[in-house]
């Protein structure tokens, strides 16, 4: 199911990838955390902030992935202050290396410099 809701995003396949959302809300557990965070990150591409930022804070078990999806899906949709939002409450969670936590915030204030 993560390969396929990873093809939805990459040719931007919204409608598809809802569908594909619904049957996993109907036939699967809501704590896995590979679907949520690919979930999160479909929803970023496709251009949905609200409902990826909808899917974050339904998941029960959120990690540096699923955080990071949210907070470089913002900072690539133009929503950086709720960008930043995350990155707050990501650090309040404990969830891996503080590395992997700066990747996406790094990403986001690097693309506001002009080359």
């Amino acid at each position: 199911m993560v390969s396929i809701l990873r093809a939805c995003g990459l040719v931007r396949a919204l409608a598809a990838g809802k569908e594909v959302h619904a049957l996993l809300v109907k036939n699967f557990s809501q704590s896995n955390i590979y679907l949520g965070s690919t979930l999160v990150w479909l929803y970023c591409k496709c251009g949905e902030y609200s409902i990826a930022s909808n899917v974050l804070k339904e998941m029960p078990i959120r990690d540096v992935v699923s955080w990071t999806a949210m907070i470089s899906g913002c900072a690539r949709l133009g929503h950086e202050f709720e960008a930043l939002e995350f990155l707050k409450f990501m650090l309040g969670e404990a969830c891996g290396d503080l590395e992997w936590k700066m990747e996406a915030p790094l990403e986001l204030v690097c693309s506001k410099i002009d080359p």
